[in-house]
């Protein structure tokens, strides 16, 4: 996270938000927005933007070789989807240009957000509400994308406050 790379660069975007306290995390989000409006406020000619990461969770303790503690395996519990609505939430508060996910596939990690056996089409759900919802920030609500699934296709109910559903994805 240093501002610095800006110039040769376009983004100012940190990957993984598994180091920072969740107390932390929109303090950092809002630093973050700050330089870069102080480099916009400078670069005018080659403006930068601020990329908010948020991510469902991560644990890294399974993998060989990565070792708990400073410098090793970090992990970061789902708690049902809270984990990933804060991430979001945090990165709403930083008013980001956009927003990437960390990660839809990285079943190695647990930050995978496709569906599986163990939460069927939750996060996915839960994706597709965090997209509308900041979209609506960013474009009045204009554009609208992600249709709620029907009943008996996956997920249900409201991510924020529903566990996961158990048993393998159904198609969508």
């Amino acid at each position: 996270l240093n501002p610095k790379y800006l110039g040769p660069f376009s983004a100012l975007e940190l990957y993984t938000s598994v180091d920072i306290s969740d107390k932390d995390l929109p303090t950092v989000y809002q630093w973050c927005r700050k330089q870069v409006d102080a480099y916009n406020q400078v670069h005018m000619d080659k403006p930068a933007q601020w990329h908010a990461t948020i991510m469902p969770g991560f644990d890294e303790r399974e993998i060989p070789g990565r070792k708990e503690g400073p410098g090793g395996a970090g992990w970061k519990d789902r708690r049902h989807g809270s984990y990933y609505r804060m991430t979001f939430d945090a990165a709403l508060s930083s008013n980001p240009d956009w927003i990437h996910i960390t990660s839809f596939n990285e079943l190695a990690e647990h930050t995978y957000i496709e569906p599986t056996r163990e939460f069927g089409w939750f996060y996915i759900d839960m994706t597709a509400k965090f997209v509308d919802e900041f979209k609506k920030r960013k474009d009045g609500g204009q554009f609208r994308t992600g249709t709620p699934r029907a009943p008996g296709q996956g997920g249900g109910g409201s991510p924020e406050v529903a566990p996961p559903p158990a048993g393998p994805p159904k198609p969508g």
